[in-house]
């Protein structure tokens, strides 16, 4: 509810953008539960048309003359920002305006040429122009880094339509189809419509999320569309007579403007209206809200250890070591502090793979192939030492295909640098949830949940091959340190417990685990002679069970 109203506040001032820019990574809500994230391309346009006129009014006063070239080097210098940030910096790259400003100056060039000179009727480039577009819909993928150069196609295939696709061109009759041009006419409104009714199905009726459901949900979107351009756009697109109703229609979106904004500021505020909630809810939220442990984890990313006589423990991994983190800081409390922890942590996405490996492009998306740095790397002399000192260090990580098949070759390589002083974590899996699963794991009486269930996850694709990978790590680790887990959660037939005796939640979203979730797993971990012994012959360190 929190992130709905932060959303809400920042499409009010057409910043949304903004806002998902800094939301994307950890604590970032799955992208199809967020009713508002489609607004990210609308507060770019809105930045575009407030800052652009103001350039252009200006360009155009001095250097008239000049204002192609000036746009032209302007696009160029965000393309090639955009080329930076696709491999550098990835999420900011893909929200924010810096990296999309050339796209949009592509449209103004267009724009100016068109003004001077007209559309022209040239056949070969204007239909150049639509192949290029429609290459762009069936070879690109989620692979293909956007924006970059590769965006360049689309876009000028666009603008060479608009330059040479004029009258008598088959391009202009084909795109000139009463069907094409009904369709052009409510899209503006179909793309406002679609994620929101989109997010909230899965939200509210995930279990009926399916493709047909969706395509239904797309009628209704294009239904909702038609009236929107009949009785909102369509009137706004005419001259305003202050006198007529549609200058009721302006009065009444500002009003809406004002309670958007107001109802956003509030719920920023107080926490996303956290009064509505219940205790157990509130507490599942602030769990959900610290899961990643940000004092104790990513404040000591990268950092030296402190050779102040304190017993040192590394931490490497994903956002499931900050799980691991959390666990530990829960179970020794103020002992924690005795500790002195440093991290490593390797985002999801680049995998929690240290050492090169033949393929390991093939499992990376293009944006992130630099993702490694010299302290991520098997081999580098940051990354050496900082084993090299530490008296334990631990491995987690989400653990999917790569990193289960490296995962070998990793510890040996580890352990050869600090023998017998290198553990690694294994995963576990509860099923996958949405928001209500979350919201009944919360409040089980107030949603009619049985707190004993045991909650089968073999039906999902995804966890049967996390089943099949947990079974692998344990085969091909033997001899070595590495523990399971998942047999904390789950019996043979793969039903997990989501809560414990008490009836708290023991996962946040069917993966990472809620502060009770992380202690239960730690206390069971210390079960095990093996894992006790290399906690406590390395970090002198008991834990009181």
């Amino acid at each position: 509810m929190e992130d709905f109203l932060q959303s809400l506040f920042a499409v009010s001032l057409f910043a949304s953008n903004v806002l998902f820019n800094r939301q994307s990574g950890y604590f970032d809500t799955a992208a199809e539960e967020k009713p508002l994230l489609h607004t990210w391309s609308l507060a770019v346009e809105e930045q575009y048309y407030i800052i652009f006129p103001i350039l252009l009014f200006f360009i155009w006063r001095e250097r008239k003359d000049f204002a192609v070239w000036i746009i032209v080097c302007l696009g160029a210098i965000s393309l090639a920002y955009s080329e930076w940030g696709w491999r550098n910096q990835p999420t900011a790259n893909f929200y924010l305006s810096p990296g999309r400003a050339w796209e949009l100056l592509i449209g103004s060039l267009a724009a100016i040429i068109v003004q001077k000179r007209g559309v022209r009727s040239n056949e070969i480039f204007a239909i150049a122009g639509m192949l290029a577009i429609i290459v762009s819909l069936f070879v690109f993928d989620h692979t293909t880094p956007f924006p970059s150069i590769y965006t360049l196609l689309p876009c000028i295939g666009v603008m060479s339509v608009l330059i040479f696709g004029g009258q008598g061109t088959l391009t202009a009759k084909l795109l000139g189809n009463r069907v094409f041009v009904g369709v052009g006419l409510i899209s503006f409104s179909a793309y406002l419509w679609h994620q929101p009714l989109f997010a909230f199905m899965r939200i509210r009726f995930p279990e009926h999320a399916n493709p047909i459901s969706m395509l239904g949900l797309s009628l209704l979107a294009l239904i909702l569309a038609y009236f929107s351009w009949r009785y909102i756009e369509r009137p706004f697109r005419k001259p305003i007579n202050f006198e007529a109703p549609r200058f009721t229609m302006l009065k009444s979106s500002i009003l809406w403007f004002v309670v958007f904004f107001a109802f956003g500021l509030g719920g920023y505020f107080s926490n996303g209206y956290e009064n509505r909630l219940n205790e157990a809810e509130r507490q599942y939220i602030k769990d959900l809200q610290n899961e990643y442990t940000a004092e104790y984890l990513d404040s000591k990313h990268r950092t030296a250890f402190a050779n102040d006589g304190r017993r040192k423990l590394l931490i490497i991994g994903d956002s499931y070591a900050k799980d691991l983190v959390e666990g530990i800081v829960g179970t020794f409390g103020s002992d924690f502090k005795t500790l002195d922890v440093v991290t490593l942590n390797v985002a999801r996405r680049c995998k929690n793979v240290l050492q090169d490996t033949p393929d390991l492009d093939d499992y990376l998306m293009p944006s992130d192939v630099h993702c490694f740095g010299d302290y991520h790397r098997i081999g580098s002399s940051k990354f050496d030492e900082i084993i090299r000192a530490a008296d334990l260090t631990l491995v987690r990580s989400l653990w999917d295909v790569l990193p289960t098949r490296e995962m070998p070759r990793t510890y040996d390589y580890l352990n050869t640098i600090a023998k017998d002083r290198v553990g690694f974590i294994g995963g576990q899996m509860f099923g996958t949830f949405q928001i209500n699963s979350r919201n009944s794991l919360a409040s089980p009486k107030k949603f009619a949940f049985d707190v004993n269930t045991k909650l089968p996850y073999t039906h999902q694709p995804t966890n049967l091959t996390s089943i099949d990978l947990f079974a692998e790590a344990e085969a091909i680790m033997g001899g070595r340190n590495y523990f399971s887990v998942s047999r904390f959660f789950c019996d043979k037939s793969h039903k997990c417990k989501t809560h414990d005796e008490h009836g708290q939640p023991l996962t946040s979203d069917g993966a990472h685990l809620t502060l009770p979730g992380e202690i239960f797993r730690l206390r069971q971990l210390f079960q095990h002679p093996q894992f006790k012994d290399l906690w406590v012959r390395n970090l002198e360190l008991v834990p009181a069970l």
